[in-house]
């Protein structure tokens, strides 16, 4: 009887583990309409696992501005700001860790990203 609800325990969280073939890994356009029009954290968040991580992808400084548009890369509005990392601030209920950092390597490609609180 034991190994019969392990079994099913088995595969009931396999099941609910494993994603849905139909989902796509790319965010739906009201992701992108949230970050525009709300600047939200978590669509924010969204975005860039889906597209700047650089650890699952390789993206440029022209890929960052398509997806986010321009970031504050001048330390006259942002401490440490600069041509090679940019600061994307966001809206979030809790403010901490709200700001994405984007550092760039010498080619223009994202190197590192961070999340900072102000």
């Amino acid at each position: 009887m034991k190994t019969v609800l392990v079994i099913i325990l088995i595969a009931v969280v396999a099941g609910c583990v494993s994603a849905p073939e139909s989902r796509s890994k790319e965010p739906a356009s009201e992701v992108f309409q949230r970050w525009e029009k709300s600047r939200s954290y978590y669509a924010l968040l969204e975005l860039v696992d889906a597209y700047i991580d650089p650890l699952s992808n390789k993206a440029s400084k022209s890929d960052v501005e398509k997806y986010l548009g321009p970031g504050i890369d001048t330390p006259d509005h942002h401490p440490n700001a600069g041509p090679n990392m940019w600061v994307y601030p966001s809206i979030r209920r809790v403010p901490h860790g709200s700001y994405l950092i984007i550092e760039f390597d010498d080619q223009g490609m994202v190197q590192r990203i961070g999340w900072v609180s102000e």
